[in-house]
């Protein structure tokens, strides 16, 4: 009987401890930031915030995992999706092949920030204690835009993250533009979804969409011995939208 209280004092004290934890936990959000997010992501579910110098929430929105960042007054100052290093565009996918056969990706997302056009950065290692580490950058259609390795401590020479001067303000007409791309750029989620769906059709062509700060990708595709063309739209991270006709 003594240990069976004892037993019971000690569940009954672990309840308390892990209860007050979890309300300290408890991060109070300013109301100026949680409208930020709201508008951003409507759509948005589970939010879990953090408090650091700015606040950091982890979202689930059209099936993916992203993390946000705002300032105090609202101000977004990034977010990053995690993507798996298979559904990465073809063209990514063939350069680590190609010259970073020793190297494991740990880590790869697809990143957007203010002024700066939507890029992936991924962290790879090679195998071992002390082995060399790259930071790689890519453009969406999978074009590497900068690189640094631990080797040489040094950004390697390739074109720097290209910068959106332009980017539009509240008053300000939003622009939209388009880029030919291959179907090699093209995310493998969005190569799988119209082999899948789409059995014996060929891609006739494929189009990488922005307005604003939303992208899109529009891929026309058609049947042998058929006049119709479809046209596919994916969002950036590769999940289907809708169909339209083609021309």
């Amino acid at each position: 009987m003594k240990t069976y209280f004892i037993l019971l004092f000690s569940l009954f004290f672990s309840f308390e401890v892990f209860s007050q934890n979890s309300k300290k936990s408890v991060v109070t959000v300013p109301d100026a930031v949680s409208a930020a997010f709201t508008q951003k992501y409507p759509d948005a579910s589970v939010p879990t915030w953090k408090k650091d110098s700015a606040y950091t929430v982890t979202f689930i929105s059209d099936e993916m995992t992203g993390k946000a960042e705002f300032a105090t007054n609202g101000t977004w100052h990034f977010t990053k999706y995690s993507i798996p290093e298979k559904e990465l565009p073809s063209t990514i996918i063939n350069d680590l092949k190609q010259n970073y056969r020793t190297y494991k990706v740990k880590f790869s997302e697809m990143v957007q920030e203010p002024s700066v056009n939507d890029y992936y950065y991924l962290f790879a290692k090679s195998d071992g204690i002390g082995q060399p580490t790259v930071k790689l950058y890519y453009t969406l259609t999978g074009k590497l835009i900068r690189k640094i390795s631990s080797e040489n401590k040094q950004i390697n020479s390739v074109p720097e993250i290209i910068v959106d001067t332009n980017t539009p303000s509240d008053s300000t007409v939003i622009e939209t533009s388009e880029e030919k791309i291959s179907s090699k750029e093209l995310p493998s989620l969005v190569m799988s979804y119209i082999k899948r769906e789409y059995y014996g059709y060929n891609i006739k062509e494929a189009v990488i969409s922005t307005t604003g700060k939303k992208s899109f990708y529009h891929v026309k595709v058609k049947k042998e011995a058929q006049k119709a063309v479809i046209e596919l739209v994916f969002d950036i991270k590769g999940k289907y939208i809708e169909q339209k006709k083609g021309d």
